[in-house]
């Protein structure tokens, strides 16, 4: 197997094959492990707007012409925005590599930011103060209407975050 370091003898550390030294390297450097920050960076890569609309056609479809349209309608049922919240979930353990977790990951947020947004429901476990955080850092990335949803979900998470008794 090439991704074992060599036996170590004593006094000795342990060789690093270059995946390793790599993976190392990625943790050292990044300023955050936190999942909407790796998704920051996809969005803000070159061809990131064209790669956040094929991720959003790749999860939800399309619907008259519109990736995703669905999540931008007030018409759709929290019971479907939590059925695609469990199912991007799903998709993100299954993941076969980082750009399908990526996808998946996108997704998530983007069922949780319609369901704040439309039915002021919290459909996550996350604490109301941490969503609205993150849905506000992925506002100011996205496309418009992304962008639009994601501000207001995250203004309805600041509120419901008003609401919790402490």
């Amino acid at each position: 197997m090439k991704d074992k370091p060599s036996p170590k003898t004593a006094g000795e550390l342990p060789s690093l094959t270059p995946t390793m030294a790599s993976r190392l390297l990625r943790l050292g450097l990044s300023e955050s492990d936190q999942p909407v920050d790796l998704l920051l960076e996809r969005v803000q890569a070159a061809e990131g707007a064209r790669w956040f609309a094929s991720a959003v056609t790749a999860v939800f479809g399309e619907s008259a012409g519109r990736p995703g349209a669905e999540l931008l309608s007030p018409a759709t049922t929290l019971a479907r925005l939590r059925l695609w919240k469990r199912q991007c979930t799903a998709l993100a353990e299954q993941a076969a590599d980082q750009d399908s977790w990526l996808q998946a990951m996108l997704g998530y947020f983007l069922a949780v930011a319609a369901a704040l947004a439309h039915h002021q429901a919290m459909i996550t476990d996350r604490p109301p103060g941490e969503a609205q955080a993150t849905l506000a850092k992925l506002a100011a990335a996205v496309p418009l209407p992304w962008s639009n949803l994601l501000s207001q979900a995250s203004r309805n998470a600041r509120s419901l975050e008003t609401q919790t008794p402490p």
